[in-house]
């Protein structure tokens, strides 16, 4: 009987025990970590490193470790209307996209590292487009992207970030303005096509006065002009006299005194 009070006893000391290993430790959990992420291990709330991926154990019940998402991110930035240098309001809206590159800065140095990249976004791309009239900034659109990751690039470095791209999508204009730079373009390019109708007209007369010079200093090109046109064309009738002229007539022909007749 003694016996029996003596293997209850260890047993209950056996389940007290068990008991408290397990408030003490969980049972082994499996934590997978993908190709595309990595993980944040924390061991009672200290931040103790990066979990590369694969399979891996939770066993204190102090650790955890929470999957982050390293993918590239593509987002758009909506539209900001912000007034230019000469008092214009632009409607500018950005695609951009980024990465993680250092964890540990990501995560435990800003609160919401996707609340700090548009922020920083915002104040870059208000800066720019207040240093520069609307006709700067319609002409130089590419610029804009350029300057932009020049001021926002150190910023999110940082944080742990890498800005992968920055791209202006859409300059919108108020629409009285739109009909204005339409009016312009259509001025100029009234103003092109004029020019170049006066250069062509200039060119023809320059041509035909290089040629009355030419046969004026030299009568006989008129004759060889003459004989170029008559083996060209059939049916006509000139008649070539001591004064060089050309009277091209269908059936009929004029006599002059003293002219040589070829038809």
């Amino acid at each position: 009987m003694e016996m029996f009070f003596y293997f209850v006893g260890i047993l209950i000391v056996l389940i007290i025990a068990l008991g408290v290993v397990r408030s003490t430790f969980l049972p082994l959990q499996r934590v997978t970590i993908y190709e595309h992420q990595r993980g944040l291990k924390y061991s009672g709330g200290r931040f103790i490193g990066v979990v590369p991926p694969g399979i891996h154990w939770r066993i204190w019940k102090s650790d955890v470790i929470q999957n982050v998402d390293i993918r590239i991110v593509h987002a758009n930035l909506q539209g900001q209307e912000i007034p230019s240098s000469d008092g214009v309001p632009v409607k500018i809206s950005l695609s951009y996209s980024y990465s993680i590159v250092d964890l540990n800065a990501a995560f435990h140095k800003v609160d919401s590292y996707h609340t700090a990249i548009v922020m920083y976004l915002q104040i870059a791309l208000r800066s720019v487009i207040s240093e520069n009239k609307i006709e700067d900034l319609l002409a130089g659109r590419g610029q804009l992207s350029t300057r932009i990751r020049e001021q926002v690039e150190p910023k999110l470095t940082e944080i742990g970030l890498r800005l992968e791209s920055v791209d202006v999508r859409d300059i919108m204009v108020p629409g009285e303005l739109k009909k204005i730079f339409a009016q312009v373009l259509k001025a100029q390019k009234e103003g092109l096509a004029a020019l170049e109708k006066a250069r062509g007209e200039t060119a023809a007369l320059r041509s035909l006065a290089n040629a009355a010079h030419m046969m004026e200093e030299n009568p006989y090109l008129l004759r060889l002009r003459l004989l170029q046109t008559m083996s060209e064309t059939k049916g006509n009738t000139y008649v070539v006299g001591e004064n060089v002229g050309v009277a091209p007539a269908r059936g009929v022909r004029r006599d002059l005194p003293s002219n040589d007749v070829a038809e």
